[in-house]
């Protein structure tokens, strides 16, 4: 093989592993920083240990920026009160949400999408403190 087809396949072989690897450095290390309030749920099946943070505590008026990923299988995210839907989330990817905390009290967030037998045990609370 002459030189410059070497350096083709390198060239390839880069541009194949190089791209996954910035997306994923990217999701993991840049956008945590850029939103330090942010707050990462991460969903499970109850088989696999359940939502983690099981209550999410916020102050009436913050901005708030829900990461949403999943463990196992998909999973969906959902506070009826102030309209959050976030639809199949896969196993290993990231949905982002925004919203304002404007009303005190105490509220449930479910998994929106069936994931498991145990679908309906896939839950939280959302507290907002005035």
């Amino acid at each position: 093989m002459r030189l410059w087809e070497i350096a083709a396949v390198l060239l390839v072989l880069l541009a194949l592993v190089g791209v996954p690897v910035a997306v994923f450095a990217y999701q993991f290390m840049y956008l945590p920083a850029r939103y330090p309030d942010m707050i990462t749920v991460t969903m499970r099946t109850p088989e696999h240990g359940n939502v983690y943070p099981r209550v999410i505590h916020v102050k009436k008026g913050d901005l708030v920026r829900l990461r949403i990923t999943s463990a196992d299988v998909p999973h969906g995210f959902r506070i009826k009160e102030f309209d959050v839907k976030v639809f199949p989330v896969s196993a290993g990817k990231f949905k982002m949400v925004e919203f304002v905390a404007e009303e005190a009290g105490i509220f449930k967030f479910v998994c929106n999408n069936r994931c498991s037998p145990r679908h309906t045990e896939v839950n939280g609370q959302f507290i907002v403190d005035d």
